[in-house]
């Protein structure tokens, strides 16, 4: 029986266009090119007993928590490829179709530049990325990235053992309506549950790694250039003859986000983590460059005493 529930009504109005100058039809996405994502506010309201909170920067109460919280992300996006929502890599040379040529070079993808930019909520870019797709200064003003995090903390109370938390709707609407054929949206679910010492609850400042990865979701119906597969690794940087592995999406950890022990209160930041999937059959620059109208994302967080509702795709 479902305890409660947290819903996320619109966690994107997401304004798609790429770049002023289109000079090709080649994809990933050839240099300038870019995918535009503007104004992606994240809303959430909370059922009784699940509270949600703003990341923070050092320790907080139990003050901060509230029913809903609203998070704007502005940032340009180009295509990367991942199997696990962690270890992303790209390229910037391809066919007519998106797919990869003979002669595609993959590098991995690293943000490890500084640059501080408040409207992506990001403190580093990957440099070579920007060199390629950008060049010359690079400012917060037309940088690109590879992906956008949601940072949030949840409060959940369990009021009996073995109920799990977890996510149980992730809605994707083009200009508030259905969407259409491009199916390369992919969404990654990470969290990490954090302590409480008397008042303060510790945060939680270490980048989301595969172990806390919950679960990737892509669009229903979504395919790649080679069944079932992204790019897992290169040997080189620059190298032409990527790895290719299998990709799950839709399957949750074993405990979802969590499974409750006993009856209490517990502590999580967790990460929302979107990006395009460059070995998506869509994802390239034709698919995109006329879809200048807001994409929304409506998210929602359950505790529950079965797993059945939590959702395998983006719907």
């Amino acid at each position: 029986m479902k305890k409660n529930r947290i819903i996320i009504p619109a966690l994107g109005l997401i304004a798609l266009g790429t770049a002023a100058s289109i000079t090709g039809t080649v994809a990933w996405f050839t240099a300038n090119n870019s995918v535009k994502i503007t104004g992606m506010t994240f809303s959430t309201k909370a059922g009784n007993n699940i509270l949600v909170a703003n990341d923070q920067a050092s320790a907080f109460t139990d003050a901060v928590f509230a029913e809903s919280l609203n998070q704007e992300v502005s940032a340009r996006l180009e295509p990367v490829s991942t199997i696990n929502g962690v270890n992303f890599f790209y390229t910037t040379l391809s066919n007519d179709d998106g797919s990869a040529t003979a002669n595609s070079e993959f590098y991995t993808y690293n943000e490890t530049e500084a640059l501080s930019n408040t409207y992506a909520k990001k403190t580093a870019y990957d440099e070579r990325l920007n060199e390629k797709f950008v060049g010359g200064s690079i400012t917060d003003a037309n940088v690109v990235y590879g992906y956008v995090d949601y940072t949030f903390y949840l409060k959940a109370t369990f009021t009996d053992v073995n109920q799990y938390i977890l996510m149980n709707e992730c809605t994707l609407k083009y200009n508030g309506g259905a969407v259409g054929t491009e199916t390369a949206w992919r969404v990654g679910v990470f969290a990490k549950e954090v302590t409480k010492t008397g008042d303060n609850i510790a945060v939680y400042s270490t980048a989301m790694s595969t172990s806390e990865n919950k679960t990737l979701l892509a669009m229903s119906g979504a395919t790649h250039f080679e069944a079932g597969k992204a790019i897992s690794a290169v040997a080189s940087e620059g190298t032409k003859s990527p790895t290719r592995s299998a990709v799950t999406y839709g399957t949750w950890a074993a405990s979802h986000i969590d499974k409750s022990a006993a009856a209490g209160v517990k502590y999580y930041k967790a990460v929302v983590r979107v990006w395009l999937e460059g070995e998506d059959n869509t994802c390239y620059v034709d698919k995109f460059k006329t879809l200048t109208a807001n994409y929304s994302l409506s998210v929602g967080f359950t505790i529950d005493t079965v797993t059945t509702s939590a959702v395998t795709v983006i719907g």
